[in-house]
């Protein structure tokens, strides 16, 4: 029987043979990876977003300015408070907004013995065009802001009558005392909004000096916001 004789393939051969097979193998996974962003850019996602340029705002607060009643007691005109504010941003970072505070007041009250209890309140509100300017470092927010507007100012009178044998007595009087009075005056607040923010929401606190012709103010507010 005829004899073949052994094939022999060279060493080097077999060498070329399998890095090509190694490279065709890790071509496609090095161009799924390079396709697909990392975390780490998946976590650059700025805030806000450039494509959500309006800005919705609430906020709960208090306000703190004194005021003189016709009785000549000193009381804080503003008291706790609540707000809307409703903005757009530019992309160059300049905001401008319109918003609405009110704020509840104090009360203060006295008796006249056997006779009648007598109240006084007060109360405020603001009314503005917000401009300013927005820094967002990260998911920080920074806006330093004024308004400009009207603030309006509220005081009354109540007299409650006693029940008692003074009854008649007590209805002269409350008649005298059933008194109230509001008054507008052109306003300037500048302030500055400190927040943090995830997706489209964020926190903040703002802080504001509201400036009108009577009972100057410090406001101290805390609130959520919405990017749309």
């Amino acid at each position: 029987m005829p004899r073949f004789a052994p094939i022999r393939v060279p060493c080097a051969a077999i060498s070329v043979v399998f890095a090509t097979s190694s490279l065709l193998a890790a071509a496609p996974s090095q161009n799924n990876t390079a396709s697909q962003p990392s975390s780490h850019e998946q976590d650059q996602t700025p805030f806000p977003s450039p494509a959500h340029p309006f800005r919705l705002e609430a906020t709960a607060g208090a306000g703190f300015g004194s005021t003189t009643l016709s009785s000549g007691e000193t009381i804080n005109a503003y008291g706790p408070g609540l707000g809307l504010h409703a903005g757009y941003t530019f992309e160059i970072g300049v905001a401008i907004a319109l918003q609405y505070q009110h704020f509840f007041g104090t009360t203060s009250s006295y008796p006249i013995p056997l006779v009648a209890l007598i109240e006084h309140r007060t109360g405020a509100s603001f009314a503005s065009v917000d401009l300013g300017f927005e820094f967002t470092p990260s998911h920080a927010i920074f806006r330093p802001h004024v308004g400009l507007g009207i603030a309006g100012l509220r005081k009354s009178i109540e007299c409650s009558p006693v029940d008692g044998s003074f009854s008649a007595l007590a209805r002269d009087v409350c008649h005298d005392y059933h008194a109230s009075h509001g008054s507008w005056s052109k306003a300037i607040a500048p302030g500055l909004l400190m927040g943090l923010g995830f997706d489209r929401y964020y926190g903040f606190v703002d802080l504001q000096y509201l400036i009108p012709d009577d009972a100057e103010a410090f406001i101290v507010t805390g609130g959520f916001g919405l990017t749309l």
